[in-house]
């Protein structure tokens, strides 16, 4: 009996999150209006996620049995081979973005 199993793997993951000269602006400006400026909510948001991921499992199981007298010959071979591979790449770029809340 011969049993032989195999396994190889790689998974890659990368991701990348650039923000450059982003900026939130709020000038409120009231004329001849009595009270104060509204509330302003402003947001610059920038994610990159990922993910890479393997599983493999090899189950190898073999039995024999031989009844009765005399020579026998009993063989068993197994083989398994399994490769993966696996690549994530994830990339978010928020340049020179600039929230204004107009005036008025």
């Amino acid at each position: 009996m011969g049993q032989s199993a195999a396994n190889t793997q790689a998974a890659n993951s990368a991701a990348l999150a650039l923000q450059s000269g982003a900026s939130n602006v709020s000038n409120p400006v009231q004329v001849l209006s009595p009270g104060a400026g509204g509330a302003v909510s402003q947001a610059n948001n920038i994610a990159a996620s990922s993910s890479a991921q393997n599983l493999n499992e090899t189950i190898q199981a073999a039995a024999q049995t031989q009844v009765g007298a005399g020579a026998g010959l009993q063989t068993i071979g197994h083989t398994a081979e399994n490769a993966q591979a696996a690549a994530s790449a994830a990339m978010s770029l928020l340049e020179g973005v600039s929230s204004q809340t107009p005036a008025g």
